[in-house]
């Protein structure tokens, strides 16, 4: 909780909603075009045959390679550009950022969508989409004869030296879909950026804050001041005039003395004390 000296907050407002309605705006397509994308490159259109035209060019290992592995007995992991995870992480990443893009436009349109969770939600995407380029763009150093140590054939070399001239084309679309992938981690780290830009309050907001703090207290002290039970309070107005008009009549709120409020006297303690006292009572006297 902060007190009225207190300068530091963290902003629920978005410092340009324009901006955040534009952000929204431009991430439907580029979620669907991923969607897209990926989906048509799943489960395995053209990362085999890109796997293996780099072979017969000599730019990578073989995949043929992973045969004569299980045929021997030993065990053989494919590289990381060319495993069926990579192009099932994409496929998984793309849908879950179409729900939560969904997520977030409905919660911004009930004002529940505050740039905190803006950047609580982005910054892990981001780096969900981070992976998913270092995972396409990963070496492939498992043929000593042919070691790759960058990015695979198809991000590094035109797409015309492909061996199979049927490949260009997936050649081109596995260009796409990286570029798709950095595009949208700087989307999301710039989602991300933004969230924490509008956190910190600017000056207005803090000239607004330290005005209602400071009414708020005005407000708490007068309640404190003029509170029936408040002890500060040293006369009671109300009552009329003997005329009829409405007027005020002070009445001061003295101290009780110490022996009242031990002995207190009423008529009751006086009847009683008379009935069980010695003295002579009338139909006492008739009796005898």
């Amino acid at each position: 909780m902060f007190n009225s000296t207190s300068s530091f907050f963290i902003s629920k407002k978005w410092r340009l909603p324009k901006v955040m309605l534009g952000f929204l705006a431009g991430e439907f397509p580029l979620t669907v075009a991923a969607m897209a994308m990926f989906s048509i490159a799943s489960p395995n259109l053209y990362r085999t045959a890109l796997w293996l035209d780099g072979a017969q060019n000599g730019f990578n290992s073989n995949p043929n390679e992973l045969l004569y592995a299980a045929a021997n007995y030993r065990h053989m992991t494919a590289p990381l550009p060319w495993r069926d995870f990579t192009t099932s992480y994409n496929v998984v990443i793309s849908v879950l950022t179409m729900f939560i893009l969904l997520a977030k436009c409905t919660l911004y349109l009930v004002h529940w969508f505050p740039p905190i969770l803006s950047a609580v939600i982005h910054a892990p995407l981001a780096a969900l989409w981070a992976v998913s380029i270092h995972n396409q763009a990963a070496s492939d150093m498992s043929d000593p004869k042919h070691p790759q140590p960058g990015a695979p054939w198809y991000l590094t070399k035109s797409c015309t030296v492909a061996f199979y001239p049927n490949n260009v084309k997936y050649c081109r679309q596995a260009k796409g879909c990286f570029a798709l992938t950095c595009l949208y981690m700087a989307y999301m780290l710039a989602h991300t950026i933004f969230g924490i830009y509008s956190m910190i309050p600017s000056q207005q907001q803090r000239l607004n804050r330290q005005a209602s703090i400071d009414s708020d207290l005005e407000d708490e002290d007068y309640q404190k001041q003029h509170s029936p039970n408040s002890m500060s309070s040293q006369t009671k107005i109300f009552g009329k005039s003997a005329d009829g008009m409405e007027g005020q009549t002070r009445f001061e709120l003295r101290e009780v003395p110490l022996a009242a409020k031990n002995n207190p006297m009423t008529p009751r303690t006086l009847a009683f004390n008379t009935l069980g006292g010695s003295g002579d009572l009338p139909l006492r006297g008739h009796g005898n």
